[in-house]
């Protein structure tokens, strides 16, 4: 499933601007940074989430000073390893994956509104969403030995995202853009990303 996926956004990517040429209002981007995973409903397993990263790649196009995009997006948070659970139980190592497919629309304010040259903009996505989490357990009994257990989940859902962000023109088709997303699911589990984002037009 997750092949599959990536293949199709691959596929969307790399056919984009063919068609993109005749509609100059068209534009592909791609980004990545840092992502921070953070959950608020306690768990049997004290696990921590460690700072991770987040990949993506959109399409996109411009109406006024409104911007609708497709965007494809993966994140990888590992969790923090060795953290007891009891006194014989151990948590050996763990990660959570996200992969989403998400429709943006985005508002960009006039450039008189800030500074000559930076234009900030906000933005509202939702869409699906596939979880993958992973978790080993140690356990190690008294009677001596050890033995390994491991816990994988799988959920898909609607998720939806917060994006703020400031962009910054680097010639005439292309813009850099620095944001910050904010991705909230219903499991309790929040993402915080900060990423660098490149924009070309056709």
């Amino acid at each position: 499933m997750k092949s599959f996926i990536i293949t199709v956004f691959c596929a969307v990517f790399l056919a984009f601007p063919a068609i993109a040429c005749s509609h100059p209002d068209m534009y592909v981007h791609g980004f990545g940074g840092a992502n921070y995973l953070t959950m608020s409903e306690s768990t049997d397993m004290e696990v921590t989430p460690l700072p991770g990263y987040m990949v993506g790649v959109g399409v996109g196009f411009i109406l006024g000073q409104m911007r609708f995009e497709f965007e494809g997006t993966y994140r990888h948070n590992d969790y923090k390893e060795n953290v007891p659970i009891g006194p014989t139980i151990y948590f050996d190592r763990g990660h959570f994956d996200k992969i989403t497919s998400f429709v943006n629309v985005f508002y960009d304010f006039p450039i008189e509104f800030f500074i000559d040259y930076l234009t900030p903009y906000i933005g509202v996505g939702g869409g699906h969403k596939f979880d993958m989490e992973s978790i080993k357990i140690r356990f190690l009994p008294y009677s001596g030995g050890m033995w390994i257990d491991e816990y994988k989940s799988r959920v898909n859902g609607f998720s939806g995202q917060l994006i703020l962000g400031l962009g910054l023109p680097l010639s005439e088709h292309t813009i850099t853009k620095m944001e910050y997303r904010f991705l909230k699911d219903e499991q309790g589990l929040a993402n915080h990303s900060f990423v660098l984002n490149f924009d070309r037009a056709f």
